[in-house]
């Protein structure tokens, strides 16, 4: 069983050199590990984008999700600011416990209620004027929830594995890790997202308990990944230099807003991108938009589900 392990290992390892490089034993079954943990954040998050949207279509309605996002971006700003804060005063390893717990724990929160608010959301608009602002406000915070899983966790992952990995091994393990991910983004969303409409059941409220199972998972993968993996592959390349950097003082949270208006070029990248996703953003609404006056409920969620797993198919060939 061992030497079948052994040889399913290095023959997959020697796949990647074409692709990544050349790596270490050690070394590639760390990557691994982390790829496979970073299947479970991604998968998660791009599962949760189409029922973001699809609810909130069900729950306030298809022209609100201009607001939403803009609200999402002047939301977050302040809850990165104080997650930065939490950051300085726990470290990343503890948060790597912390954050899954609680969205694992929020998204089975969020399961129940939902699931009785799809059943009767019609009956419930129709019986007053203060449940019907309510369930818009329930819209509004599942999706600023769902925005802020993917500017936390995503970031916080990341940051971990960027402070215990050298520069050297990240720009051959990085890339590997980020295929593992879209692999997730292609599996999760067609099987989890679309699994209500295929059952013929009428809410998604068993997509959600799978996906706040499936962050509660996160935990004990990280622990095993701590376990198993070498200390020395564990140790930061900034470790040499610790008693400098504890000198040194910690950047602001507006550094990096310094820094594009000190450096034109850091404008020009920022132009670039803010262009790009406001192009991205206005084709994005207008097709949930029209996906929205077509489908709804799990239908809605289905089809928002299969198209996330194509735009990750396209991701992994491009990466490839």
């Amino acid at each position: 069983m061992k030497a079948d392990k052994k040889g399913v290992l290095n023959f997959f390892q020697t796949v990647c050199r074409f692709n990544f490089g050349d790596f270490e034993k050690d070394e590639f079954k760390k990557f691994i590990r982390l790829g496979l943990m970073f299947v479970l954040i991604i998968g998660i998050y791009w599962t949760l984008r189409p029922l973001k949207d699809s609810i909130f279509i069900l729950l306030v309605n298809k022209y609100h999700l201009p607001f939403a996002k803009t609200i999402s971006v002047f939301a977050l700003l302040p809850l990165v600011l104080f997650y930065t804060r939490l950051l300085e005063k726990t470290s990343r390893e503890k948060m790597l416990h912390i954050l899954p717990a609680f969205y694992g724990a929020a998204i089975l929160l969020f399961s129940f209620i939902m699931h009785y608010i799809e059943l009767h959301v019609k009956e419930i608009e129709a019986s007053s004027k203060a449940l019907n602002v309510l369930i818009i406000i329930l819209g509004y915070l599942w999706y600023l929830f769902v925005e802020s899983f993917g500017s936390l966790v995503v970031a916080l992952f990341w940051a971990y594995s960027a402070d215990t990995t050298k520069p050297d091994s990240a720009k051959k393990g990085f890339p590997l890790i980020y295929a593992f991910g879209q692999i997730g983004g292609i599996i999760f969303p067609y099987f989890i997202g679309g699994l209500p409409y295929r059952l013929g059941l009428k809410t998604d409220f068993l997509s959600m308990i799978i996906l706040g199972l499936l962050s509660l998972l996160i935990i004990p993968f990280f622990r095993y990944f701590l376990r198993s993996t070498p200390k020395e592959l564990l140790v930061s390349f900034h470790a040499k230099n610790l008693l400098e950097e504890e000198k040194k003082q910690e950047p602001g949270f507006f550094e990096g807003l310094k820094l594009i208006v000190k450096h034109k070029y850091l404008l020009g990248i920022f132009a670039v991108n803010f262009i790009y996703e406001v192009i991205v953003t206005i084709f994005d609404f207008n097709f949930k938009i029209a996906a929205g006056s077509i489908y709804s409920g799990v239908a809605l969620s289905n089809y928002l589900s299969i198209y996330g797993s194509i735009v990750n198919v396209v991701s992994l060939s491009c990466l490839l």
